[in-house]
């Protein structure tokens, strides 16, 4: 028997019991935190039982699933075509923006032309800056290396199960200690 916690930041989400697979869904919460909507029990149930059905969880699977008035999962889902291919545009300029790529002048090295910062994001239709503006200005550049220090805690702990990167996030604790120390 495996015992497996996720967590949203520093939330604890759910726990599962897996055994041979997924026999049991037991919540520490009522709701799974995700970045606009919340994930209900039952929609995790669902999930669960898609992807033992399927034996792999395909989004393709999971819409066509949720087409179903009576499922948890169609809430989850825009189904007002209108609206639904106007956020998919949104999304796709996102997309195209962050894809664009330039090299920086004094490493030479491959950078994003756009970044967007938190304190835009948090705007109506959020917004991305040049780069190398972000990298020139101090209080810019020390907001980027923020969200950096909280995207690198995400994906530490998306990570966190894999022994052989725990070198890897020894280094950066190291490096995150030593940048208090000469911050402070």
């Amino acid at each position: 028997m495996i015992s497996v916690e996720f967590r949203y930041g520093s939330h604890v989400g759910l726990s599962f019991v897996q055994l041979r697979s997924v026999a049991a869904v037991l919540f520490t919460k009522e709701r799974v935190m995700r970045k606009k909507n919340a994930v209900t029990a039952r929609q995790v149930q669902e999930l669960a039982s898609l992807k033992n059905k399927k034996g792999l969880l395909r989004p393709v699977d999971v819409v066509e699933f949720a087409k179903n008035k009576k499922t948890a999962l169609h809430s989850a889902f825009e189904w007002d075509n209108g609206k639904a291919a106007h956020e998919y545009r949104l999304w796709q300029a996102q997309h195209l923006i962050v894809s664009v790529r330039i090299v920086e002048p004094t490493t030479n090295r491959e950078i994003p032309m756009f970044v967007s910062l938190k304190e835009n994001r948090a705007q109506p239709g959020g917004g991305y800056r040049e780069t190398v503006q972000v990298l020139s200005q101090a209080e810019l550049r020390e907001s980027l290396l923020q969200q950096a220090l909280a995207d690198f805690r995400v994906w530490e702990a998306k990570y966190a199960m894999l022994k052989e990167l725990a070198s890897v996030f020894r280094s950066m604790e190291k490096g995150l200690r030593g940048k208090k120390r000469r911050s402070a």
